[in-house]
This record gives structure tokens, sequence and C-alpha cells, in this order.
């Protein structure tokens, strides 16, 4: 089995090799070499940059904030190579804030803001650029829609890929795509252990090893674990978290590398709505509870996946991998109010749901030249099967509004009167609401990177996709008409086109244009049978990327225009069918990340959006109030910003804060009447964090203070605006981290 040397790609030879350049190098010929001592092979040839940025980053932290590479375009890139905006959420950011989940880390990323379900989402949920992108979400580039909240205990970085990405991923929407990277093994005996105790009786303890298995044949094993119990500020919210994930790679670097996946993570919540209006305004209460402690959400996410990276040579190589997916899900929680203490029920739809999906994605890459022109070809192939079966619990007895006097009563956010016929909580299935679905997709796509002259580069790409599914209501419903059943049968193309310009190592330029499409309202598909057109996107995007300095300090620059048609209602709640047939968001973007100098880290960002409706949407086949029109969207400020920056002010110490803002959102229900429209207004935040670190040898000590000032703040809203959720209060969390 042959072993790989490593060499850069430069596209200037007469500039000078900037430190982290040379660092990096360094670092990844010392691995390159230690597995060529390892195999005792002497065959030098290009090492694909994916695997060595990996490996190197164990040796290597000169630039924990700024990752020069990501392969979320389907092949390992540069990310000045793609000519898109991209946040890169590195682990080391992730850790020095102590983001533990999805949702913690994406604060990081600008013109993002969350989405609070009710009858139509639990889970992550999520606004990139003002359109809703929970149906964009992927692990490891393996798309992963199911509803449950996603912890980063195997996570060693987000990539945020903003704007349309149908050529790309297939169904999805205009704000862009987010896609977990999986922690993999490396050729290193290294493991770390962490126990964190917090404010709110928050604890969390996590785990992960790498070991090596076998250096001849490149065989490592690496097990990450995570389980916690822990409260917030929030009264009766709760969370507990058990989660593992073993994965075995055999060839590490290597020409043929094989890994085998499994990931387990259940939750077991407290679920939080928040709390209702009050004249236009969220009630003034940062702690008040709207449910009970009985209320519940209950997830269990499983994957199971085999990858195989195979090199042909320094400028061929296939990456194929098959995944099976299995979810189960249950709600049963009250809705955000704007009275409290609450007495009586106000259920949201409490609902269950098993899902299952199997993908297989295989993707070809080749570099060549034809005379002087060079190319980057990808093609690739994608099969998913999807099976869900949803369903409403029974509820009857529970919320009897007109025999108020035989209702369920709470007090203290306890059940003191238990009215629902089958028991408070029941997981009693409600035979008329269940809905299942079968969708089978298939995909070809292929995309060309030509470099015409010098520094210039032109890129274009074409993808099919061909979607069949078929939906059933059983017993008595009618949500598909008489006949209880419908059935979808979408093809669709995906284009994305673009040009790049480099004119040397430290800048690129780049003017591009794609779309997406999404034929039903994922994850609901509430669409089925009502004969309207695909949902359909069209992003076009003026951007810029420097390296500002030596260290690695990068600024990134974009300017954007995108148009949505036909956006699909994603809330079951809602009585819309479409909930406008256009709206745009024009938006400027700026991040600035990377290394100050060699002690003082910064990751920062700030979007400013116009996000407007233009065209009414339908309800069933009415169209609705006129007076959307010109209306700004909902829960799509017209700012947001993030800046948080680290300085080693002695060998041992680090200090480190920031701040997260959101502008003013407002949130507002869809209807068919005629009369003025009077939004509910969420008020503009900045939350402050801090962090103060002491490391000596394999041992480190952390103190995080989330909000600081102890400042107002609602992190999502319900965009038909019947609820906000307030953010944490002040918080603390001390961490302590041994490393062996």
């Amino acid at each position: 089995m042959k072993k790989e040397s490593i060499k850069h790609k430069r596209r200037d030879q007469g500039l000078t090799v900037s430190k982290t350049t040379l660092g990096a190098a360094v670092a990844m010929i010392m691995v390159g070499t230690s597995q060529t001592a390892f195999a005792q092979a002497s065959d030098t040839q290009t090492k694909s940059m994916g695997q060595v940025e990996v490996k190197a980053k164990y040796d290597d932290e000169s630039n924990r904030y700024n990752r020069n590479y990501s392969n979320i375009g389907k092949i390992t890139q540069e990310i000045s190579d793609i000519p898109q905006a991209i946040t890169v959420i590195p682990e080391g950011l992730l850790e020095d804030q102590n983001a533990t989940t999805l949702k913690e880390g994406l604060r990081n990323v600008p013109g993002l803001t969350f989405n609070a379900g009710e009858g139509g989402r639990i889970g992550d949920n999520m606004n990139i650029r003002g359109f809703y992108s929970f149906g964009d979400l992927y692990v490891d580039g393996i798309r992963d829609t199911a509803q449950y909240n996603r912890d980063l205990f195997n996570v060693t970085q987000v990539d945020v890929l903003r704007g349309a990405a149908s050529m790309l991923f297939g169904r999805g929407q205009a704000g862009g795509v987010i896609n977990e990277v999986s922690k993999t093994p490396f050729l290193m005996n290294k493991s770390n252990a962490a126990v964190t105790a917090g404010s709110y009786d928050y604890y969390r303890g996590t785990a992960d090893m790498n070991v090596v298995l076998n250096q001849e044949s490149s065989t490592a094993f690496r097990l990450n674990a995570v389980a916690q119990d822990a409260k917030s500020s929030r009264d009766v919210v709760q969370n507990k978290t058990l989660g593992f994930a073993p994965t075995v790679t055999y060839g590490i670097g290597t020409d043929n590398q094989v890994s085998l996946s499994y990931y387990y993570l259940d939750t077991n919540n407290t679920p939080d709505f928040g709390v209702g209006f009050v004249n236009g305004k969220p009630l003034n209460t940062a702690t008040g509870f709207s449910g009970t402690n009985q209320d519940y959400e209950k997830n269990t996410t499983q994957l199971t996946t085999l990858s195989q990276q195979y090199t042909f040579d320094k400028d061929t190589s296939l990456n194929t991998k098959i995944r099976y997916s299995h979810y189960d899900r249950s709600l049963w929680s009250n809705k955000g109010r704007s009275v409290l203490p609450v007495t009586t029920l106000a259920l949201a739809n409490p609902r269950g749901g098993e899902e299952s999906t199997f993908a297989f994605q295989s993707d070809f890459n080749k570099r060549f030249s034809t005379g002087s022109i060079g190319h980057e070809l990808l093609a690739g192939v994608e099969l998913y099967k999807e099976n869900a079966e949803r369903y409403s619990f029974n509820t009857e007895g529970c919320n009897t509004n007109n025999r108020p006097s035989i209702s369920t009563s709470i007090s203290n956010n306890s059940i003191v009167r238990d009215t629902c016929k089958y028991g408070y909580g029941n997981q009693v299935k409600t035979p008329s609401s269940q809905v299942n679905y079968t969708g089978n997709t298939a995909s070809i796509y292929a995309q060309d990177m030509v470099e015409v002259y010098t520094g210039w580069k032109v890129l274009g790409g074409i993808r099919y996709d061909s979607l069949r599914a078929n939906y059933q209501a059983p017993g008595s419903a009618t949500t598909f008409g008489p006949s209880r059943q419908a059935s979808l049968n979408f093809g669709e193309q995906s284009y994305r086109a673009g040009l790049l310009h480099q004119p040397n190592l430290n800048a690129a330029y780049y003017l591009t244009w794609s779309d997406s499409f999404n034929p039903t309202a994922d994850l609901y598909q509430l669409s089925a049978g009502n004969g309207y057109p695909a949902e359909r996107s069209a992003v076009t995007e003026l951007g810029a990327k420097w390296n500002i300095t030596d260290d690695g300090l990068a600024l990134r620059a974009a300017l954007y225009q995108a148009v949505k048609k036909w956006e699909r209602n994603t809330d079951l709640n809602s009585t819309s069918s479409i909930d406008s047939v256009k709206r745009h968001t024009n938006g400027f973007e700026l991040e600035l990340t990377g290394n100050i100098t060699d002690k003082w880290d910064i990751f920062s960002g700030a979007a400013l959006m116009s996000s407007i409706i233009d065209d009414q949407g339908y309800s069933g086949t009415n169209r609705q109030n006129p007076n959307l029109v010109g209306m700004r969207a909902r829960n799509a400020p017209a700012y947001t910003y993030n800046i948080w920056t680290t300085y080693k002010v002695a060998q041992n110490w680090k200090v480190g804060g920031g701040v997260f803002g959101v502008g003013q959102r407002q949130v507002y229900g869809l209807n068919t009447g005629t009369a003025p429209i009077t939004a509910n207004q969420v008020p503009a935040y900045a939350r402050v964090d801090a962090m103060l670190q002491y490391d000596i040898k394999e041992y480190s000590l952390k103190l995080n203070v989330m909000n600081l000032l102890n400042t107002t703040n609602y992190e999502s809203v319900y965009v038909n605006g019947g609820f906000a959720i307030p953010g944490t209060l002040r918080s603390y969390q001390l961490q302590a981290v041994v490393r062996f």
C-alpha cells in the first residue's frame, strides 16, 4: 500500500510563502514522513489536501480560526477556489466558546437567524439570508433533514455554503447549505476527556479517544462520546443527551482509504416554546415557562456510514459513501403564552414520527488539460430512498375549553388535574392523522472548473434530479382528497455558473450564479396534489476573498441578490399553501477571521439584508392578503453581526470574549383578508460572552460566561407570530480537560 508525500499548489511562484503556509507545510511533511517510515515506501506522489488537513491540525495550532480548506463542494478545495460565500466554523472556535450544539455554533454565521417551531417543526430550525434552511442540513455531505437537536460532540468543523446549491446537493433553498464534518481517525495515539459544570445545574462530559490499531496498514480507531444533564435559566427547561460515535479507518493517507462509522444520539428534553406577545412585543420575562414539567421532546438518531476514498493518481480520485439513517421522535408540549403562570393547557400539536433514509453517493474528480486549458472535473451520482411515518397523538379530553371546570389544570408548571382520556403525555396515535411518505430520488451531476487563462477560471455545472414520491393517509383522513393518497413525479434541472479571478496567491474575486429547487415543503410535503410548480430560487453573487497577513488573517466580502418563487409553507398549523409567489433578499456580508498576531485570534462577521415580499401567496386556492406585498419577510432582520476574539496574555493564560448581535425582527400570520397587517416586533439585542483559560502540560481549565451583561435577548421566534423564545440569562460554565 503506497504512502504519499505532499506538495502545495502554488499560483504565483514569485510570491513569498507566508509563515502560516510554511508552518502547515512542515507539519504535513512530518506526517507524510512518519507514514512513509511505517510503510517503508519510496514512491513520491501528490497528497490529497483533505486528509493532510485532518492530521496536520493536531500538530499545528498556528491558525485555529481560519480554515483554508473545505470539502463542501464535494472535493477538497481551498476556500479561495470556491466562487461562493462560505463560512467555516472550526473546532478551535467551538471549543473556546464552549459551543456544544449546532445552534450555538451557527451564531458565528452572518445573516443567520433561528426559528421556533409549533405545529410544523421541532429540532434545529434556521433561516439563512431570510430563507428557511432546515431542509438543507448535511452530515459529511449526505442529507440529514430529520427533526432533532444536533450536538457537536463528534464534529470537527461546520461548513456553511451560502446561496443556492441544488447543483451540488439536489433539492434545497436559496439561503444555503449547512454541513457538519465528523471527527475521523488519524495516525497518532491521542485522547482527551472533558467535564463541564455550570449554572442552573448544567453538567456535561465528553471523551475523544484515538488509537492506532495497525501502523503498517495505516488503520486507526476513534471514539467520541457525550453525556449531558443540563437545566437552564428558563424555568423547567431541561436537556438530557447521550451519544457515541465510533469510527474505524483503514488506509489513512493511502490511495485506498476505507471508513466505517456509527453515530448514535439520544435526547430527552423538556422543550421550550417560549413566551407569547403582549401589545406586539414578547412578554417581559426571561424565565417564565408556559408548559408543564411533564412536557417532553424525545429523539433518537442513528447513522451508519461506509465510505471509500480511492486515489487513482495525483489528479484522479473516486469518493463513495453509503449511509443508512434511522430517526425516532416524539413531542408533547405547550405553546408560548402571553399570561403567566399558566393554569390550563395550550398544546402545540403533540406528534411523533419514524423515518429512515438510505443514501448512496459517488463523486469522481479529475484534473486534466486540453492544450493550454486546465480542467477540474467533478461528476457524480446520488440515490436516496426515504420513508417516513408521521402522526399526531390523541389529545382527547386534554383541552375542554368549553367546559373549563373539568379541564386539565396546572399549578407551578405541574399537572394537578389530568383530564386527558389516555393520560397526559400519552403516545396514542390518532389514526386519521397518520401520513406515510415514500420518496425515491435519483440524481446525476457534472461540474467543470476551467482555467482559460492564468489566474482566470470559468465554472459551469448542471444537475438532474428525478423524484418519485407517494403519500398515504389511512382511515378517514382527507389530507389528500377522497382517495386519501397523492403522488409526486418531478424531474428538475439545477445549474451553477461562475467567473473566478485569482491574480495572486492572496486574492480571489468572483461573480457567480446558482439556482435551487424544492418540489415540496421539505419534511412535510404539504404541496402534494395541489398542482403548484416546484419552488425555485436563483442567487447572483459578487464577492472577494483576501489573505491579509502572513499569519493567516483572511477577509471575505459578498454582495448578492436571492430571488425565490412559489415559496412553500412549512408549518402544519398554518392554513397557507404557498407563503409567497415571489420574494427576494438583497444583502451584503463581510467576514474577518484568523490570526491578527501569533497570540491574537479573531472570528467575526456582519450581514446587512433587505428581505421583501414581492407577490403574496395562496391559502388553498385563494390569494392571501395583498397588504403582504412590500412587507419585510418574517424573521429576517436588517442586520446581524458577530465577533469573537482571544488573546494569549501569558505563556499559560488566554482570555477571550465576543458579542452576537441581531437586529429587530418581525413576525406575523398569513391570511386571505384585506385589512392592514400589524406585525409583532422582536427587539434587537446584543449578547456578550467571555472566557478565561489556563493550560499546563496535558491539562486545561476554562471558564465561560454566557450573556455577561445579563441582557434580554430572544434567540428564536415563531414566524407566524405566536411566541418568541428568550435566550439564557447570565450563566457560568467551568470545564476541565485532560489529554493523554
